[in-house]
């Protein structure tokens, strides 16, 4: 079983490894998102989403 599980999908690299940021996508205007809009954190969110910690979007 653990062999298995070690060996699910590819090992990455250092810049790759940096890139992940748990899921968010990021974002500099709105228009880079491709659904509800730019947070002052620079992450796209979900209009009225739960989980969007309340950070007004960027005009």
């Amino acid at each position: 079983m653990k062999k298995s599980i070690l060996n699910l999908g590819k090992t990455l690299n250092k810049i790759e490894q940096k890139l992940i940021n748990g899921g968010k996508y990021n974002c500099f205007t709105n228009d880079d998102c491709d659904f509800g809009c730019c947070n002052t954190a620079n992450f796209c969110q979900t209009i009225g989403s739960p989980n969007s910690g309340g950070l007004p979007c960027k005009p």
